[in-house]
């Protein structure tokens, strides 16, 4: 069968397309649906391989696997924070009564946010300059091109354009001397008037770059405090942890702090923290029982991408063509979750 241009998603399984040129058709299906594409026997025996890393599960089964090891990843994401939370008190207490060390682990984490916060502030001053030059360099083009054309319009045809007064044979009356010099008055009381407005749009240009050059300079100014401000803060912290990186916090906090360990121990006790444990024993329940209901043992966790890879791998597309077609029928069985397209010829 033939499948329309802009069809729906592709429903898992065998499916078969028909077309003058398979191996064309082939290659516009795999990139249109970013499938595996194979074309020889060898393609689909490789794909098979990879495919057998994983259970053969259906979409719904998939689906089910995933919810599930969502609730186990949640689970552990609250241990992990009620048992940060509980060191955090223990250390607290620890360093009350004199036990603590020198350097406090909030102060490693303050310098470290510190850093943080100047580096992102840098960033932002950086881009408030950029976007303040590029619009001050707009706008001073599109102003010199007003008084261009300005200019322009003003020398170009009072003068030229204006045909010149006819001679008269006789002689010149007082009242006609009076009106040709009130028409040259007017004459040039235009130009005066269009040279006078070209000059008012340049210096009305030059006032808003005046005021765009001290924004410009405020900017500057503020990037450079903002460079000091992230070196100031680098150099507190390395003064502090050395050569370690800022993502490395916790790592700096575990070496200043030899009672970090022993404190997260004891924090292993503290009722919050059995209580969230409590949710991880009970989703790892569910875990178990989700594969047992799907007649698969339940794999180990400790990988937590290894669902989305199966799930990826388990939902891909495939298509197939050439002497690959006839191995059809078992990747729909090694991926029952996947859409199996067979480009054949039409002959």
């Amino acid at each position: 069968m033939d499948d329309p241009e802009g069809a729906a998603p592709l429903e898992p399984g065998l499916q078969v397309h028909v077309d003058d040129d398979p191996l064309a058709r082939a290659g516009r299906l795999a990139g249109e649906l970013d499938a595996d594409l194979c074309t020889t026997v060898q393609d689909a025996e490789d794909l098979l391989t990879r495919l057998a890393e994983f259970p053969p599960l259906t979409e719904e089964e998939i689906r089910l696997v995933e919810r599930s090891s969502e609730r186990v990843a949640a689970a552990h994401r609250i241990v992990e924070r009620s048992l940060d939370r509980a060191a955090h008190d223990v250390s607290e207490r620890l360093a009350a009564v004199g036990t603590g060390v020198a350097i406090h682990p909030t102060a490693v984490r303050q310098r470290a946010a510190a850093v943080l916060a100047a580096r992102d502030a840098l960033g932002a001053a950086k881009e408030r300059l950029e976007t303040a030059r590029a619009d001050a360099e707009a706008e001073e083009a599109a102003a010199l091109a007003r008084v261009g054309n300005m200019t322009a319009g003003s020398s170009g045809g009072a003068i030229d354009d204006e045909p010149a007064p006819k001679r008269r044979r006789f002689g010149f009356t007082r009242r006609g001397r009076a009106r040709r010099y009130e028409e040259d008055t007017s004459e040039s009381t235009s130009l005066l008037q269009q040279v006078a407005a070209a000059t008012d749009e340049a210096f009305g240009a030059r006032r808003a770059t005046e005021a765009r050059s001290g924004l410009l300079l405020l900017l500057e100014v503020q990037r450079a405090r903002a460079e000091e401000d992230v070196r100031v803060a680098e150099r507190s912290w390395s003064d502090m942890a050395g050569s370690d990186s800022v993502e490395d916090v916790e790592r700096v906090v575990q070496r200043f702090d030899p009672q970090y360990q022993s404190a997260r121990e004891v924090a292993q006790e503290a009722a919050g923290v059995r209580a969230a444990a409590t949710l991880v024993d009970r989703a790892t329940q569910r875990w178990e029982e989700t594969w047992r209901s799907i007649g698969y043992p339940a794999p180990d966790l400790e990988d937590e991408a290894w669902v989305t890879r199966m799930a990826d791998r388990l939902t891909r597309a495939v298509v197939l063509v050439g002497g690959a077609v006839d191995l059809g029928d078992r990747l729909v069985a090694a991926a029952p979750a996947a859409p199996v397209l067979v480009v054949k010829p039409a002959s």
